[in-house]
């Protein structure tokens, strides 16, 4: 300890709390097993720093449990960047208290036909499908529920499973996690159905009565705005900058005409015909479509062209460069939709 903490204040610092006690045995451990001076300073700190986190939550060793070592992990993260080998740690520490018989070691759970189940559920996933442990784990955790969700701590009866089960699992558990957690939720649960007929636990394709989830692209953009909030919108550009000019002029193109974004970024110097008063949309399939031009959009874009474009070879009408052309999406896309439902364009 001396010769990693030369300091003699760091060194005393090492030794206070409910650890104090230990730490000389823990680093005499770790200069045993070989580790070099940088991890042993890591760990050292990392036991002394959860020794003084007990003393003020008044914890002493003998109640020293992984649940509470968890939870100083976890408070630990919010002021330090959490490190491989945290864990290691403190698990190590966790040895050393026990082979000194300072804290018991907890005497495992009973074991319920459910466990035994996930058990099996979970060497299958790791060896005949190769998933990742944190994969396993997620699945094995997701059938557990559903198992003590229909049969508790009791007997595992497969031929009790219908259908109805499964979607009411399902539809309850999904009510309480977010929705990205959903089509874990689902996609477990088929994994974990398609295992028990293959085992041939269950005689129906339950896996296909697993409900699936709606996770549409934008499902969160409003349909559209009204016509209040457009105008909120428009005049919230500030049509005194390059930007601001600009974004007025593509705001009202798919305000006023319904333009598709993709639309608006192939709008090329040639598509505007300002004597005849028509604008040239390339639209979808290659077609082309001639549309006149409204005066306040006129306006908006020659606006643009004379006072803000920049100087540039390139013929599109909107010359973007760098981050400018990140329009706001929901804004855009809520304007297409309005437009859209009352000009009938598809």
């Amino acid at each position: 300890m001396k010769l990693i903490f030369k300091n003699p204040r760091t060194f005393q610092r090492m030794h206070e709390g409910p650890l104090g006690l230990y730490i000389d045995s823990y680093a005499a451990e770790m200069r045993e097993q070989g580790y070099c001076a940088g991890a042993m300073e890591s760990q050292i700190r990392l036991v002394a720093d959860f020794s003084r986190w007990m003393m003020k939550a008044q914890i002493t060793p003998q109640k020293i449990t992984a649940r509470c070592c968890k939870t100083y992990l976890r408070c630990r993260a919010r002021r330090l960047h959490p490190k491989r080998d945290d864990w290691a740690a403190l698990n190590r520490l966790f040895s050393l208290l026990l082979r000194q018989r300072i804290i018991v070691e907890p005497s495992p759970p009973t074991a319920t036909p459910a466990n035994e189940i996930q058990a099996e559920f979970a060497r299958y996933l790791g060896r005949e499908r190769g998933l990742v442990s944190t994969t396993v784990n997620c699945y094995v955790s997701f059938a557990g529920e559903f198992l003590a969700d229909r049969f508790g701590v009791g007997p595992i009866d497969w031929s009790l499973l219908c259908p109805v089960d499964v979607i009411g699992f399902v539809q309850r558990r999904a009510a309480s996690i977010k929705s990205k957690r959903v089509q874990l939720l689902t996609t477990a649960m088929r994994s974990f159905l398609r295992w028990a007929r293959y085992r041939g636990d269950i005689g129906t394709d339950l896996a296909a009565c697993v409900p699936s989830v709606a996770n549409w692209s934008l499902s969160t953009v409003p349909r559209a705005l009204p016509p209040g909030q457009s105008k909120r919108v428009l005049a919230a550009c500030e049509r005194k900058t390059t930007v601001g000019r600009r974004d007025y002029a593509i705001l009202l193109l798919l305000a006023r005409l319904g333009l598709r974004a993709s639309e608006v970024v192939r709008l090329t110097l040639e598509d505007l015909d300002w004597q005849a008063g028509l604008i040239t949309v390339r639209g979808k399939g290659g077609r082309h479509s001639p549309m006149p031009v409204p005066l306040d959009v006129g306006e908006a874009i020659a606006d643009y062209l004379r006072n803000a474009r920049p100087p540039t070879m390139n013929r599109c009408v909107f010359s973007l460069s760098g981050t400018d052309h990140e329009l706001p999406r929901v804004a855009s896309d809520s304007l297409c939709r309005q437009t859209w439902s009352s000009t009938g364009r598809h």
